[in-house]
């Protein structure tokens, strides 16, 4: 049985820093697509509702 791999607490650290760093920049990522898609849904109900109106 192989012992642990030993890893300084500084690496350990670093490591989380950047997998919180990544995480915080995906969902930052989901948050600008979800309003994004919002604006396109508004805007395409608004042009929709507008035709409409003209029949």
């Amino acid at each position: 049985m192989e012992a642990p791999k030993v890893v300084s607490l500084k690496e350990a650290k670093e490591q989380a820093a950047r997998k919180k760093y990544a995480a915080l920049v995906l969902s930052k990522f989901d948050d600008f697509e979800h309003a994004d898609k919002r604006e396109f849904l508004q805007r395409k109900a608004e042009v929709e509702n507008a035709s409409r109106q003209r029949l």
